[in-house]
């Protein structure tokens, strides 16, 4: 994974399915101050004894004396900040001298790093190691954010101050991190011209915010982004499979009437900012030979994705592919033909076989619905082709880590997928189980050999392990409707015998 944080990375998120509204929700905040009548003093809010405001503009700081827990989860306290819907909240901290990593106790007793003692949720930023950087601007992605502060060292301090921007007003020229959705047919979104901040590491000067383009129906979008770095494709999807975390923006997969660009970058005043570019064309007459950078989904049950002729010079260009076939068919791909530079990269999202090293050349991915991304980075004269076909997998309840991805069934078993291939590219494979909002998850595992490392894990505003690992015939219960399990498959010499395990769970 860390091969993958490169001095900047692109996320593009894209195609998934809503429908384009062309209401004043669909177009952008493009960082306007909300007018005042009168100049007013900023009230003060201490964060662990007020609770939350309704202000267009105020400061939070911790309440004196806070002190830690001796033992146990520490004390956890949060401040809701919502104003009216057609405006979004920007704060910035003038002080932030916070714990920079901090750990929260999991279902079993144990700890697990995850980030600084401060975090604002529901800001466009969705970096999954969340540092505060002083005196850098934060916006909401809609009218709320919420100040949730740990309370793990009586030295933390901060000052925080915030105030509201309107949204919308219509442009083709966004921002990264400022602005966040439009309706508009063609357009450019470059990344802000920021300071790291001094003294920041380089974790800490990384920003990843999303951009929503909503499109008309039977429209598509075609979109590239070029860099003087490297940089990466991914979905939604893809940044949950990369960094263990769930984004709160509530999309769908289900057609292509938006693109979502998730970019992960270095946040820099010298160096040129990243540019992306979009137009919206008529949809691609069926084929089943597809350039990418050129085609951007296609709906055929085979077909095969190769490099764009269109790419001239020897910028890096960076395009996402869609597939999308019936409901209830999967998609299985493979890459043959492949001579790419080191910078250059190909993935996949939508699979249950996570690889962090690219595409696993010549084996074969099946996806884990109805949908498969596929993301290219390559330059002039690097070549591949990828090949798809279609299969059908009846329903069942007996499901195969590495092949499945995900269910919602009440009840059911998990084992590993026969003659698993484990080599020496760092991979593992997720499998989700998603029960209803009022019920949780129990799992219990029969059988766990040697060669088996696996995880149990759900998320809530830190990632929360329930079991790692899981101890045989012991029962584990989820706090949310939700939990995961990842088979890691890294290779090791000393390893005897293949993974081998079998899990059970049910509703409760």
């Amino acid at each position: 994974m860390k091969s993958l944080l490169i001095f900047v990375l692109v996320f593009c998120l894209a195609i998934i399915a809503v429908e384009a509204q062309t209401t004043a929700k669909g177009q952008v905040t493009t960082g306007k101050p909300v007018t005042t009548t009168a100049a007013t003093t900023i009230k003060s809010f201490k964060v662990c004894q007020d609770t939350n405001s309704t202000a267009a503009s105020g400061s939070i700081q911790p309440l004196d004396g806070l002190k830690p827990v001796a033992t146990g989860s520490p004390r956890t306290c949060s401040f809701s900040i919502v104003v009216p819907s057609n405006q979004h909240v920007q704060m910035s901290c003038s002080v932030a001298k916070l714990t920079p990593v901090t750990t929260v106790l999991d279902n079993t007793g144990g700890s697990y790093t995850v980030s600084s003692s401060l975090i604002f949720d529901g800001t466009l930023d969705l970096v999954p190691n969340i540092v505060i950087v002083p005196n850098r601007v934060y916006t909401s992605y809609s009218n709320a954010m919420t100040v949730i502060y740990r309370v793990v060292n009586a030295t933390d301090t901060f000052n925080c101050n915030w105030k509201t921007i309107q949204a919308p007003t219509t442009t083709t020229d966004f921002k990264l991190c400022r602005d966040s959705e439009t309706t508009a047919a063609s357009g450019s979104i470059q990344t802000l011209r920021e300071s790291a901040g001094n003294g920041a590491t380089y974790t800490d000067g990384l920003r990843a915010c999303p951009f929503f383009i909503n499109s008309s129906p039977n429209r598509q979008i075609q979109m590239s982004c070029n860099s003087f770095n490297d940089i990466d494709l991914f979905t939604f999807r893809k940044i949950t499979e990369m960094y263990w975390f769930q984004p709160k923006f509530n999309k769908t997969t289900a057609n292509s009437n938006q693109i979502d660009l998730l970019l992960l970058h270095q946040a820099t005043d010298t160096v040129s900012p990243i540019n992306c570019n979009w137009t919206t064309t008529t949809p691609t007459t069926a084929t089943s030979n597809f350039n990418n950078c050129v085609n951007v989904k296609s709906t055929t049950t085979n077909g095969i994705i190769s490099q764009s002729l269109a790419n001239t010079n020897n910028e890096l260009k960076t395009c996402l592919f869609s597939i999308f076939v019936p409901l209830g068919q999967r998609i299985q791909m493979s890459c043959t033909n492949v001579n790419i530079g080191s910078s250059s990269s190909l993935m996949l999202s939508g699979i249950a076989k996570i690889s962090t090293s690219g595409i696993p050349f010549r084996e074969v991915s099946t996806s884990i619905n109805n949908r498969l991304d596929f993301f290219a980075s390559y330059r002039n004269g690097e070549v591949f082709q990828c090949n798809w076909t279609t299969i059908t997998i009846p329903p069942t309840t007996d499901f195969k880590v590495c092949r499945d991805g995900e269910t919602t069934e009440a009840s059911g078993t998990i084992t590993p997928l026969e003659n698993l291939n484990v080599d020496m590219f760092s991979k593992y494979c997720r499998f989700t189980i998603t029960a209803p909002a009022n019920k949780r998850v129990q799992m219990s595992c029969s059988v766990i050999n040697q060669s088996t490392d696996i995880e149990l894990y759900e998320f809530n505003t830190y990632i929360s392990y329930i079991a790692k690992p899981p101890v045989v015939s012991q029962t584990y219960t989820s706090k949310g409707n939700q939990m995961n399990l990842n088979l890691n498959l890294k290779w090791s010499p000393f390893l005897k015998s293949p993974p081998l395990f079998k899990c059970a769970w049910t509703f409760v």
